[in-house]
This record gives structure tokens, sequence and C-alpha cells, in this order.
């Protein structure tokens, strides 16, 4: 893929891309003017001839925000591919190629292209406008942007064409360095949001909250529980990281707080158990001990003045024992 920027003449560039010895052997349409033309892929163009296309490319140039002597008015890019790949590209491959690469390089600028079968590798050719349809602004991109999209044009075709394997190129590192440093750059972010994460946790729920908060979650695999984690759609294992050990520790202490938990509830219901059955041993005893106090009066003769002052003491004890098992109870 190639690329070729200045102030040529546009009329000049579309006349030449669909030049009839170069497109000769391209199927023909018939536009809605009564002109028949070659393949063509346009972009934020209304018309449907080389005139209209010139005039509406020049319209756009006259829209410049900013105006400057030597601005670029005109970008040429070209997309070729091997010759020993030619018996496996068709209209419908050149077509899906050459839009995907216009939504990259110029989503926001008119473009028109088509292809040449002319040579001995085939090749698609691209004409942009300088200026953007409605902004005004310059449709410029750095070298290092577009050292970005022909690496995603690259990914795309062995994604989508990976017969085309003699039409790979391994373009400049640029690319895959800035790559290499957004990953390391993440991984340090996991490793610092874990760590300040178990500073502060005490249990795995806690952990959990505070890493869905930088948008970090666990994984499982298989059977093995948080075997790692995951950001912005790469997963990185706890070994990896530096924190299996801690985080097992964590999941051990909670484990054993949950057991200890267990074991103080199961001790409280046997003890509050325990208690009510004393209660009951001593209602009991009062019960009976009311039962023998009117057995005895029934069976021993005695004058009423002695007995109504045993029967008052009696009642009082009873009452007494009956208060203290109700407060008991209600606690």
């Amino acid at each position: 893929m190639s690329r070729t920027t200045g102030g040529g003449n546009i009329s000049g560039l579309i006349n030449y891309m669909f030049r009839e010895d170069k497109v000769m052997s391209q199927f023909k349409y018939q536009t809605r003017n009564g002109e028949f033309l070659p393949h063509s892929i346009t972009h934020l163009l209304k018309g449907n001839s080389l005139r209209e296309w010139a005039s509406e490319f020049e319209h756009c140039r006259m829209q410049r925000k900013y105006k400057r002597k030597g601005a670029v008015e005109l970008y040429h890019d070209v997309i070729s591919f091997a010759k020993s790949d030619n018996h496996l590209i068709d209209d419908s491959l050149l077509t899906d190629i050459t839009r995907q690469y216009i939504r990259r390089r110029t989503p926001n600028a008119p473009a028109v292209a088509t292809y040449h079968t002319d040579t001995d590798h085939y090749h698609i050719h691209i004409a942009i406008a300088g200026v953007q349809y409605a902004s005004g602004l310059a449709n410029r991109v750095s070298k290092q942007d577009f050292a970005c999209i022909k690496q995603e044009m690259e990914m795309y075709q062995q994604m989508y064409y990976p017969q085309l394997n003699n039409s790979r190129v391994e373009h400049g590192g640029y690319y895959k360095t800035k790559i290499k440093n957004r990953q390391k750059k993440h991984h340090e972010f996991v490793r610092k949001s874990i760590q300040n994460a178990l500073d502060v946790s005490s249990t795995m729920e806690e952990l959990k909250q505070l890493l869905n908060d930088a948008r970090i979650s666990f994984y499982d695999r298989g059977e093995l529980k948080h075997y790692g984690v995951s950001y912005d759609g790469t997963k990185y294992r706890l070994t990896t990281l530096g924190f299996e050990k801690e985080i097992n520790h964590l999941i051990k202490e909670e484990s054993q707080l949950i057991e200890l938990d267990a074991v103080r509830s199961t001790n409280q219901r046997e003890v509050h158990i325990k208690s009510q059955r004393n209660l009951s041993s001593r209602l009991e005893a009062i019960d009976q001990m009311y039962n023998d106090y009117m057995n005895e009066i029934a069976n021993t003769p005695r004058n009423e003045k002695s007995l109504s002052l045993e029967y008052d003491s009696h009642v009082d004890e009873s009452l007494s024992l009956g208060k203290s098992y109700s407060e008991e109870r209600e606690h």
C-alpha cells in the first residue's frame, strides 16, 4: 500500500483512473444519465459521472476553512496485490477492501475509487479530497496514524481473505510498538488496582466491589475459581500478576471467619436451649413445691391463722420464682 499527496488536478486524476485502457477488462454499468462507466466506489459524492465527481471535489476544495500556500488539495492512495494472487481476486473482494480502507482513512471527506488490472498485479486507485466535507478542515492524517491504518487493513485482510498469502505485508513497527506500550500500561494498571484493593479489603466481596469500580472482574477456568482477572477484553492470570498467594490467603481467611461465625451461632443456640431447659426445670420445681404444700394443708389440721401465714409465705415464694422465670424467659 502506498500514498501519494500533492496539489494535482482532480479532473486529470479521475480521468486517468477511469481511462479506457486502464479499466478495459472491467464490467461496465450504465448510469442514470446514460453514460457507461467501469466499476467505481464513491464516498460522500452525489454525482454519477466523472465530470460531476470532479465538480464536487472542486466545490469541497473551495470550502477550506484555513487557506494557505502549498496546502494539499488532493490525496491519491494506491492499494496493490501480489501478481501470484490475481486468480484469487474478484470484484466483491476489491470493493470490500476499498470500502474498508475509505472508512478508516477518510470518513469525513469525499473519495472515489476504482481498480486496474492492466498490469501484472491488480491494484486499487483512490482519489481523496484534501478538505473534509462539512467542516472545511484539512483531511490530513499523521504518519503514525497512517501506519495504524495500514496495520489495521493488513489485519482485516488476514482475517477475511487469508487466501491472499502473497499479498501480506509486514508494515513498520510503530503500530506494534504502540500496541505493546498500551498492553504494558494496562498490565501495570491492573497490578496497581489489585494491590490497592487488597490493602483495604478484608473479604473477597469487598475486593470484587473495588475491582469492579475499576472495570476489572474475576474469571474462572474450569473448576479453578478466581483463576485470573479480565480488563478491557484482556485476561491476566493471578500467577502472572503475582497475587495468587495473597488472594488465596484472603479466601482462606474469609472461609475461616465464616466457619467461626457458624460455630458461634451454634454455641449461642445451645446456650439458649440450655437456658430454656433450666427455666423449665425451675418451673417444674415451683409446681412441685406448690403441690406438696397443698397436700400438706389437706392432710394436717391447722388453725386458720397459722395456715394463712404459712400459705402467704409459700405464695410469695412462688410468685417471686414465677416473676424471675418470666424475666429470664423474656431475655
